[in-house]
């Protein structure tokens, strides 16, 4: 029994550049954006509502253990490892698909 067989050379993942695979890249990269700023919005309100609040009178304050700028800060620290996550992320896969 006689067999033909032709190796047939596919692109390389990182060469490959039609519209549909740039369009999803681009897609699942705003999703991931998108992720990482519903989370660091939402530590951010369950850091703020964990302050505690003493009643003075006829006005509710709040006691400042952990002010606005350390939330700030924190909030920014946590954005700049989630994004630097998400870019090691992205590489590892566009590595691991070669």
């Amino acid at each position: 029994m006689k067999t033909d067989s032709e190796v047939v050379s596919f692109p390389h993942p990182d060469t490959l550049d039609d519209p549909l695979t740039s369009v999803l890249r681009e897609r699942a990269r705003r999703l991931l954006a998108q992720a990482v700023e519903v989370e660091a919005k939402t530590f951010l309100a369950v850091m703020t509502r964990r302050l505690p609040i003493r009643k003075e009178g006829n006005r509710e304050e709040r006691r400042n253990t952990m002010t606005r700028e350390i939330l700030a800060a924190a909030l920014a620290l946590i954005c700049l490892c989630l994004t630097y996550a998400m870019a090691q992320a992205i590489h590892f896969f566009e590595r691991r698909s070669t």
